[in-house]
């Protein structure tokens, strides 16, 4: 995926500006007012259900509550706790899933926001939470900032980790957060892991620079005592992927699969799977490769058009968007593969592909098109049901905004759009029903991250000439 467009959440300012109790929003005069001051526009919500293709469901409304206004009292401010979000996109496999966690059953009241100053780049996925804070990146930093009320606790650049170039999150393992990057004084590609006071916990070599290169980490995740990642080496025209025995200290296996032009930047792993994808494709190569997790051995590869398809992984499968030619005819669907094989078990034909992924639990898949929320079951690809606001602000499908399933709710953001206010919602993963929905101040505002009972999203606002983005966390 390109990284101009492909870059982690952007820059973000030393300093806060938000206060508890309510939303940071400015007035015609400039001046900042709080959340009651801001209310949203409530236009319905329509959810349909059907259980075969071509089947025109029932359709039904529900009225929207109202925006954000309500203040969480000081005994009901979010706690510290056990749960953990370990990766932007919800853990190795990419599944955006949490399904062990309950999402409030109700609007959650506004604990605190926090202004994010310099936000001149995209905003692009969600946040990394530990036990004390909720970590946030840009392409050339990281910081910490406290779950109890959004400042600042300690800069990556501070941090064993500000000495690499290139920074990725790559998850966290015992507790701690795990950064990949290149060593800016020796040039060889890093791993750091950083506790919670952002202090190094260990760190350890992966791969030596033979002199001045751009060598670079440019994916990688955690499972279990593993890491597995993708270098890419200029100085040796290669890529490889490897796998790193945290424990242990040493190098597993690794695997040359291609010269640097194969651009792999996106990566899915479990305990059985390894499979790398890349939209920047050369003629006649592939871009989509399968290994196994034990030896590094190709299962299989095959070049399809991903575009910045993120591949998804549950035990069986392997999701990916598709949108182009494939096998010379044009082709717009998601499908699941065989992960063992690269065998097609089903497609999902959509106008609109996503355009990251979709989101998985032990049943069903769930992806966003066309301002369209489907609930496929995951064996058969069957649409179980379909959610569509009725008006704006649309849902997305990209990183920023695809459904974070929780144990019976859908988590969702939404697109930008300068129109109507940005807006959170939970929708009943079994039926597609919405539980409830609030407006927030802005033109676009992440999927909500759940942890512990509480919600954190970044909002951005892009309706003044620089863009404007707010860290919000929500308590139930």
């Amino acid at each position: 995926m390109d990284r101009t467009r492909r870059r982690l959440l952007a820059a973000l300012g030393i300093t806060g500006g938000g206060a508890l109790g309510g939303c940071l929003r400015l007035t015609d005069s400039g001046e900042e007012a709080s959340a009651a001051e801001s209310t949203a526009a409530r236009p319905s919500e329509r959810s349909t259900a059907g259980t075969a293709a071509g089947t025109e469901p029932e359709t039904g409304t529900e009225s929207r509550t109202d925006g954000a206004t309500i203040s969480c009292t000081a005994d009901t401010q979010p706690p510290t706790g056990a749960e953990r979000f370990t990766h932007p996109f919800g853990d190795s496999r990419n599944s955006f899933a949490v399904p062990e966690r309950d999402a409030p059953a109700e609007q959650p009241c506004l604990a605190w926001t926090q202004s994010l100053s310099g936000q001149a780049n995209r905003v692009f996925t969600g946040p990394v939470v530990t036990g004390e804070h909720v970590i946030l990146y840009s392409s050339r930093e990281f910081r910490a900032r406290r779950r109890t009320d959004g400042m600042v606790a300690w800069d990556g650049a501070g941090t064993p980790g500000g000495g690499l170039s290139k920074i990725r999150p790559v998850g966290m393992l015992d507790g701690n957060l795990l950064v990949s990057g290149q060593n800016r004084r020796t040039y060889d590609l890093m791993l750091v892991a950083i506790d919670d006071t952002g202090s190094a916990a260990k760190s350890a070599v992966v791969y030596e620079a033979v002199g001045l290169n751009d060598a670079h980490i440019p994916t990688g995740r955690v499972v279990g005592d593993r890491v597995y990642l993708v270098s890419s080496d200029s100085a040796n025209e290669e890529t490889r992927v490897l796998a790193y025995d945290w424990a242990d200290g040493a190098v597993v296996w690794e695997k040359p699969i291609g010269g640097v032009d194969l651009r792999l930047e996106d990566m899915g792993a479990d305990a059985d799977a390894v499979v790398i994808t890349s939209d920047e494709t050369v003629e006649g190569k592939n871009n989509v490769w399968a290994l196994a997790s034990d030896d590094g051995s190709v299962r299989w590869s095959t070049r399809l058009p991903v575009g910045e398809g993120v591949p998804v992984l549950d035990d069986s499968h392997l999701y990916l968007p598709i949108e182009g030619y494939d096998s010379d005819s044009v082709t717009s669907q998601v499908r699941a593969m065989s992960k063992a094989t690269g065998d097609v078990a089903w497609t999902f034909e959509v106008q609109n592909p996503p355009r990251t992924g979709v989101s998985v639990d032990d049943e069903r898949v769930y992806l966003v098109a066309g301002n369209q929320l489907y609930a496929v079951d995951s064996d058969t690809g069957s649409p179980e049901w379909r959610f569509s606001p009725e008006t704006g602000p649309e849902i997305r499908g990209d990183a920023n905004g695809l459904p974070i399933v929780c144990r019976n709710t859908l988590l969702l953001g939404s697109a930008f759009s300068d129109e109507a206010p940005a807006r959170v919602r939970a929708v009943n993963k079994t039926t597609g029903e919405l539980r409830w929905s609030f407006g927030v101040d802005g033109t676009s505002v992440q999927s909500p991250i759940p942890v512990d009972g509480a919600l954190y999203a970044v909002v951005e606002d892009r309706s003044e000439e620089d863009t404007r983005a707010v860290l919000y966390s929500f308590y139930k």
